[in-house]
């Protein structure tokens, strides 16, 4: 298993207890992507930093990447007509596990 806390403060410890003890359910998703390979971000002084829209760039792990105890589904997806964005889309998420409760970051 892989999990990382990005600046948790001072529950730092007991974030990590109850969530490996299985108290809490990990929610959450990557705020970037991890490189599968080193090679994937090689520097050199003549080019721009790497990034994942570098040629060949693989993620082991993506941005928007998440796991959790509990698994939930998206039904009666919705584009609104009314929206002051290019694109707006409602959608009803429910968490399908019988046993652990959780939280999800719709994308």
């Amino acid at each position: 298993a892989i999990m990382t806390l990005f600046h948790a403060g001072e529950e730092t410890a007991f974030a990590w207890a109850v969530t490996v003890f299985g108290d809490a359910s990990p929610g959450g998703k990557l705020p970037l992507s991890f490189p599968a390979a080193d090679q994937s971000t090689e520097e050199s002084s003549m080019e721009p930093l790497p990034s994942y829209w570098a040629p060949g760039f693989r993620a082991a792990y993506p941005f928007g990447h998440g796991l959790s105890y509990a698994s939930f589904v998206y039904q009666d997806f919705e584009v609104k007509s009314r929206c002051r964005f290019p694109l707006c889309v409602a959608t009803t998420v429910l968490n399908s596990h019988p046993t652990y409760s959780g939280s999800e970051v719709v994308q």
